[in-house]
């Protein structure tokens, strides 16, 4: 079963508006990969596109440890929506099945 775009956000707990950063970044994250599907982003892509702009600092391993927490949310129902791409970065499948 492929998720909404608002159910994968609920699954995060990203829907309650208490500005927590954290929260914010998750929610940049899922919005990058839902505007590139299938596309492989690599991580300095990704770290350009989701911390640079707020001009905070976030290192190679900070950005592994969230993609990471983000599949153990999200792909609890059996089904891969984030593939890593070994040497590349990470893309997005949209709930393939495992």
């Amino acid at each position: 079963m492929k998720l909404s775009q608002e159910e994968l956000a609920n699954r995060l707990d990203i829907n309650l508006p208490d500005g927590n950063s954290y929260d914010l970044c998750r929610l940049k994250m899922l919005n990058l990969f839902l505007k590139n599907p299938k596309q492989v982003l690599t991580c300095p892509q990704l770290l350009e596109k989701l911390w640079d702009i707020d001009e905070k600092y976030v290192d190679e391993h900070t950005l592994t440890t969230s993609i990471s927490r983000i599949h153990i949310k999200i792909e609890a129902d059996g089904d891969t929506y984030i593939k890593t791409v070994y040497g590349m970065g990470y893309q997005w499948t949209g709930g393939e099945k495992k």
